[in-house]
């Protein structure tokens, strides 16, 4: 197979073609994160036909100045057939509303899965394998929080960081207490089993390579890494991310990650980096046949991560994640704070930087088997993005997007950036945009940006090459299309007039260029 040459990874990738095919439900988010929260720059995106982000904080009841829900907030647990004793569920989505003014409503249930009204969950020898139920809870007749609930065969209950470290391939786990990871320095080389972690933290981690070094057909669902500490420098080229560097056919959800992540990197000028919130790069096959969707996903999952970046080489940079190949992402929000700095220009051959991803892109076979594109859903940045490169290096082209640096054959429904980006490049010529620097489709279908809102505070670019910036992309390349745009602010592009010698366009919604 051969990837598109924005997205090709020096790491290593297992060519295995046949992997699990098991279904998995996904678990959890998390607790305790309020605090973190309520210092985000956060606004709900009100889309056109009722669609809302659905933001993840409380506020504060004018009435009583009791803290009250006002979002929704979707959870999904894992527990072992016949676990009489269980756990008690996090309650964060009540804030500090008495549980007993919350209702409870049971959309599903499940023989032996047992929810009592003081939120501890068991099951009993009725329970059966992958059986599951659905709870929601309601405040004043809002929906407030959705409970999934899956019954998975466990092999082993970790408690401590031992434990986490000796897990074993092709196994099931599930986190029984918080982890710290504090001074640990190594991590794990590859995992292909299950790991649930039920709303459990794992703390300080500050390996810049990841939990994960690789993710081969895993499963990590519902683990808050909080504390995460990492600042590194001199790294070499590769894939580098708070829960894996690097992701096969791997699904994580429920997943969040908040602290501070510092890397460096010195790179020859053809040496590819990624860099991400959660991961480095997340590759998945190619599409085949609309019966057969063998995508693997990073979903329901939020950064409040501050990123930084400095670095030469080919450089991918996200959020959420640095590249996406392949595998999609839904639900996921990024909060805090992603920067690059290019030391440079000489020694780059380009750089791709989104609130999300850096780049997401799919690939299709036999496309006349597909109606549509495939579609990513709720997809929301706020974070403060900046973005500056050093010298002069007019062969290259940056590319710097509200959510993605490059999004290719790929729809977009309902999706937002309410953060900021700032952008100083130089004499390298630019793409930038609210959403996208870059949106292109290579495919006969249409590829949609559907439900679309940019409200950012400010799209800003200094450049004395070309620059195109736009509030939905720099540019759109082949059959795009975009509708139901709520909101677009205009991009600012400045020069330094006494070395202008390029061309600039800015447009409220698109940058048009036409290409050869």
């Amino acid at each position: 197979m051969n990837e598109p040459e924005s997205v090709k990874n020096t790491g290593t990738v297992s060519d295995k073609e046949k992997v699990s095919a098991k279904e998995r439900k996904p678990t959890s988010k998390k607790k305790r994160v309020t605090t973190i929260i309520a210092l985000c720059l956060v606004a709900a995106l009100a889309l056109s036909g009722g669609i809302t982000a659905a933001v993840l904080l409380t506020r504060e009841d004018t009435s009583g100045g009791m803290r009250t829900p006002t979002a929704l907030k979707q959870y999904s647990y894992f527990i072992a057939p016949s676990d009489t004793e269980g756990f008690v569920l996090d309650d964060s989505f009540r804030a500090e509303v008495p549980l007993g003014d919350i209702e409870r409503r049971d959309v599903f249930t499940a023989d032996g899965v047992v929810l009592t009204e003081d939120l501890r969950l068991y099951s009993t020898p009725a329970a059966q394998t992958q059986s599951y139920a659905i709870y929601e809870f309601y405040y004043k007749n809002a929906k407030i929080a959705i409970v999934n609930v899956t019954v998975a065969a466990i092999d082993a209950e970790i408690k401590d960081v031992n434990g986490l470290m000796s897990m074993e391939s092709g196994k099931s786990y599930a986190l029984g207490a918080d982890i710290d990871m504090s001074g640990v320095t190594e991590g794990i080389t590859s995992f292909d089993g299950d790991l649930y972690g039920n709303h459990h933290e794992i703390k300080g981690l500050g390996i810049a390579g990841g939990l994960f070094k690789e993710l081969y057909a895993a499963n990590v669902v519902g683990i808050e890494f909080t504390e995460v500490n990492v600042n590194v420098s001199g790294v070499s080229a590769g894939s580098y991310g708070v829960i894996a560097g690097t992701t096969n056919y791997s699904d994580i959800s429920y997943c969040t990650v908040s602290g501070s992540y510092t890397l460096s990197a010195e790179l020859n000028k053809n040496e590819i980096l990624y860099v991400g919130g959660l991961v480095g790069y997340a590759y998945s096959l190619p599409r085949k046949n609309e019966a057969f969707d063998n995508l693997r996903k990073i979903s329901n999952c939020v950064s409040y991560l501050t990123l930084t970046v400095s670095a030469t080489g080919d450089v991918k940079i996200g959020g959420i994640a640095g590249g996406i190949v392949n595998a999609s992402l839904r639900e996921c929000y990024a909060y805090g704070a992603t920067s690059f700095k290019g030391t440079d220009a000489s020694r780059i051959n380009g750089v791709y930087l989104g609130g999300l991803a850096g780049v997401l892109v799919k690939e299709y076979a036999l496309i006349n088997d597909f109606d549509a594109l495939d579609e990513g859903a709720k997809l929301y940045s706020y974070s403060a993005l900046k973005a500056e490169i050093a010298g002069d290096n007019s062969g290259i082209t940056t590319f710097f997007g509200g959510l993605f640096g490059s999004v290719e054959n790929h729809s977009l429904v309902n999706v937002g950036f309410g953060g900021s980006l700032d952008v100083k490049v130089g004499k390298t010529a630019s793409f930038t945009g609210g959403i996208a620097a870059s949106a292109s489709n290579t495919t006969a279908l249409a590829m949609r940006l559907r439900g679309v809102n940019v409200s950012a505070s400010a799209i800003g670019v200094y450049s004395i090459y070309n620059a195109y910036a736009g509030g939905l992309a720099g540019r759109f390349a082949g059959i795009v299309t975009y509708e139901k745009v709520t909101a677009s602010v205009m991009p600012v592009i400045t020069t330094d007039s006494s070395s202008n010698t390029g061309l600039h366009v800015a447009s409220e919604s698109v940058a048009r260029v036409v290409e050869s």
